[in-house]
């Protein structure tokens, strides 16, 4: 592999959950892991990761789009989705909220996977110097690259843009 340039991607160690301060509203867990899509826009998901920068920690909260109408937003039962200011938000939206079991990230999968792929493709292959290059390093990834040209197993084999696209002509 050192012949041709090649390296492995090492993924790092998994940090046991620590639970954190919260106002304690915290949801059922509505999707018990079926994060199998069945529709547009039925569930959306939600987490929240850092990314170093030489300043300091970068946060990315990311949703992962699954009509308003009936909407389910999972997550964790991190302090910003557990916050009453957040689930007043989602209330009056007529967002119905979803959190995964304390300290179970099989419950939030899908967003598991998601930054497990953004740091392994891409993150932990920089070196960013502030935010202006975390934005516009991951704009690209996912904009550019995750949702119009990686193909996703869960969808069929097809892009998160040509999955959409198929269900809104079908």
């Amino acid at each position: 592999m050192r012949e041709n340039g090649l390296y492995s991607v090492a993924i790092k160690k998994f940090k046991p959950y620590k639970p954190g301060k919260s106002d304690g509203m915290f949801a059922e867990n509505r999707l018990q892991r079926n994060f199998a899509p069945f529709g547009l826009n039925q569930f959306w998901c939600g987490d929240i990761t850092y990314i170093r920068t030489n300043l300091g920690w970068v946060y990315l909260a990311v949703v992962n789009r699954g009509t308003h109408e009936n909407l389910v937003f999972h997550s964790d039962r991190g302090s910003q989705y557990s916050s009453r200011g957040y689930r007043n938000m989602l209330d009056s939206l007529g967002i119905v909220p979803s959190m995964s079991a304390p300290g179970c990230p099989y419950d939030n999968a899908a967003m598991e996977s998601f930054f497990a792929s953004l740091k392994k493709e891409q993150v932990h292959h920089r070196s960013y110097a502030d935010i202006d290059e975390v934005r516009e390093d991951l704009f690209k990834y996912i904009e550019l690259f995750y949702n119009r040209k990686r193909l996703h197993s869960s969808l069929g084999y097809l892009t998160p843009v040509a999955y959409r696209l198929q269900k809104l002509i079908a």
